[in-house]
């Protein structure tokens, strides 16, 4: 068993403007064949300005807004090993974005400042995504192998943050699934080894 644990923070001028991160994972080697592995990512900006959009429609006036983003990710993911020539792994993957929108937004003067502004609009984001990927390959002659690949992905964006992580898990769930099988073949040819049989022969 292998852990590893990395948390962090940092301040930048701006007053309430600072960052905070958490990263760790934990690796079970079962036997030789069989390992489990987990990964857990928390990183959280607070009183941050970013750009929001720029209207073009109006003199190109670009937006900005002060807003939390925060960011968080799960990963599980495990091998076994049949023999020396084939395996099986599985990884489940599931991320997810929100960044939430003070109520005062401002307008980027030409000095690089910000003002006020009256603009308003719900520009609030939530992005998910959950993926499981399973492979089976067989590696059948040095350097060939034969894969077959199974992908599932459920992804989703909107405008409602849910800060709950389980409901919000079951809103990712909510939404359509894309399926996809895929079957990979490498082989690999010794053109040195043919060419120098040949020569042999003749």
């Amino acid at each position: 068993v292998s852990f590893f644990f990395n948390p962090g923070t940092r301040w930048w001028d701006n007053p309430g403007n600072f960052r905070y991160w958490l990263f760790s994972s934990v690796d079970f080697r079962i036997s030789d064949k069989f390992s489990v592995y987990y990964e857990f990512g928390l990183t959280e900006v607070f009183n941050q300005y970013g750009w929001v959009k720029t209207n073009e429609d109006d003199n190109n006036i670009i937006y900005f807004g002060r807003r939390d983003a925060k960011v968080q990710w799960n990963t599980f993911s495990t091998k076994y090993i049949f023999n020396k020539s084939s395996y099986l792994t599985l990884r489940m993957r599931h991320y997810n974005s929100n960044v939430n929108y003070e109520d005062q937004f401002y307008e980027l003067e030409e000095n690089g400042g910000l003002r006020n502004s009256t603009y308003y609009d719900n520009h609030n984001r939530s992005y998910n995504i959950f993926n499981v990927d399973m492979k089976y390959a067989w590696r059948f002659a040095p350097g060939s192998e034969l894969a077959i690949v199974w992908k599932n992905v459920i992804e989703c964006e909107d405008n409602n943050i849910i800060t709950n992580y389980s409901e919000n898990l079951d809103k990712t769930f909510n939404n359509e699934q894309t399926n996809s099988i895929s079957l990979k073949l490498i082989y690999y040819f010794d053109y040195l080894y043919i060419k120098r049989k040949n020569n042999f022969n003749l």
